[in-house]
């Protein structure tokens, strides 16, 4: 009796086994069946209401027509150089930035040596000074083709007005006059804007050129005294940033400390220096016209010497050594 049960119990287990190797092969399987009202997508193989397979349909064709449509778009265009070369508007720049990038440009012109930022030589025919007393009286348009001029001068202020067109507000000596350079005029062998781009404010030009007047549009507008340049050549760069022009360089402590940068843009200094230089030399001259001689007396004792005032005492590093004033 025993033996009976336990083939049936066998009999009962190959059985199911043989049922469900049947139901894997053919796919009947009561478990995957679908719901009733329920539609199979066929991207993701679910079984999903009809409102949510239309939604999903109609997202699929959104986003198929979005992927034709940049497919067949034409990649967007380089961003345009502004004009006088600049990438970037270095006005924004910290002074150490300014530095590095600089540096780094000029260092890139002394390995290629296009152009040349330290020229050897550039000759200068013209005093600037002269210009408005000689040029002073021509009208509106006027231009003195026949008289080739030759300056150095620094680069205060650069407007561009378009990339064949360049303004620059120049100075030396304290002469100031415009310099007005277009594609148009230039004769040099080098490109307008290889002449051009790489200048920036507080850098040393030489410029060849002939005097004339501008002719803007504005019927009330005379016209400028300026320089008409036909090749414009970079002599000394300026590694430095330099004031603003519209803000200028007004702090007392800082110009005391950056005396450089108070004589390039403060010409009331440069006329103060000019003045006490002139009188210094007056007196000079008046004491060596009349037989006095010049004598430099020590400024560093040993030993105080005058009166019973109490003198002040300093440090001599190199010498070691403790003196008077």
């Amino acid at each position: 009796m025993a033996a009976q049960q336990a083939a049936d119990a066998v009999k009962d287990g190959v059985q199911a086994v043989a049922d469900g190797v049947q139901s894997l092969t053919t796919g009947d399987n009561s478990a995957n069946a679908p719901e009733a009202g329920k539609l199979l997508d066929e991207v993701t193989g679910e079984y999903i209401s009809k409102t949510e397979l239309k939604k999903r349909q109609k997202q699929r064709e959104k986003e198929k027509i979005k992927a034709e449509k940049e497919a067949t778009r034409k990649p967007p265009p380089p961003p345009k150089r502004k004009a006088g070369g600049e990438q970037e508007d270095e006005s924004q720049l910290n002074p150490n930035q300014y530095f590095e990038i600089r540096s780094r440009a000029i260092k890139r012109m002394k390995e290629t040596q296009s152009p040349n930022p330290y020229p050897h030589k550039f000759h200068v025919n013209y005093d600037l000074g002269n210009l408005e007393k000689e040029y002073g009286h021509l009208k509106k348009g006027d231009l003195v083709r026949d008289k080739q001029i030759s300056i150095g001068c620094r680069i205060y202020n650069i407007r561009t007005a378009g990339e064949n067109l360049r303004f620059y507000e120049v100075a030396v000596d304290g002469a100031e006059t415009q310099i007005m350079a277009t594609n148009l005029e230039n004769t040099s062998s080098v490109s307008f804007g290889d002449q051009h781009d790489h200048l920036r404010r507080g850098d040393i030009i030489g410029v060849v050129g002939f005097p004339g007047k501008t002719s803007p549009k504005r019927e009330d507008n005379p016209g400028e005294l300026s320089i008409f340049a036909q090749e414009v050549k970079l002599l000394a760069p300026c590694l430095h940033q330099i004031p603003s022009e519209h803000y200028g360089f007004k702090d007392q402590e800082e110009r005391y400390r950056n005396r450089h940068l108070d004589l390039i843009m403060n010409k009331s200094t440069v006329e103060t220096f000019k003045a006490r230089a002139k009188i210094t030399r007056y007196i000079r001259n008046y004491f060596d016209n009349n037989g006095f001689y010049e004598l430099e007396t020590p400024m560093l004792l040993k030993s105080a010497g005058g009166a019973t005032a109490r003198p002040f005492w300093t440090e001599h590093n190199e010498l070691k050594m403790t003196l008077a004033l």
